[in-house]
């Protein structure tokens, strides 16, 4: 895992295509802004870990149309899946 220090404003950039940029620290929580194009998907891992345990449920998709709510897609960034990030900086980090 590589980390990184960064203070309010400043960016962490992956590849060509994701920026990262820290938008406030308050206390111990830590507010991101991510930019990545339409077909780069991000999510929060709990997001994601309810879409991972929706796609691996066999018939699942016929059940529920809508796996994480909508509630859950309503906030920065949180309306892409972070799968595909984790391939683009596996990719770039080999």
């Amino acid at each position: 895992m590589l980390v990184l220090t960064r203070r309010v404003d400043e960016e962490i950039v992956i590849g060509d295509i994701v920026r990262v940029r820290i938008v406030a620290v308050n206390n111990q929580r830590v507010k991101v802004g991510i930019t990545a194009p339409r077909q780069v998907s991000v999510h929060r891992e709990e997001v994601h870990q309810r879409l991972q345990e929706f796609n691996d449920c066999p018939g699942c998709s016929e059940q529920h149309a809508d796996p994480v709510g909508s509630e859950q897609r309503s906030g920065l960034g949180e309306s892409r899946n972070d799968a595909a990030i984790s391939a683009a900086v596996g990719s770039i980090m080999g």
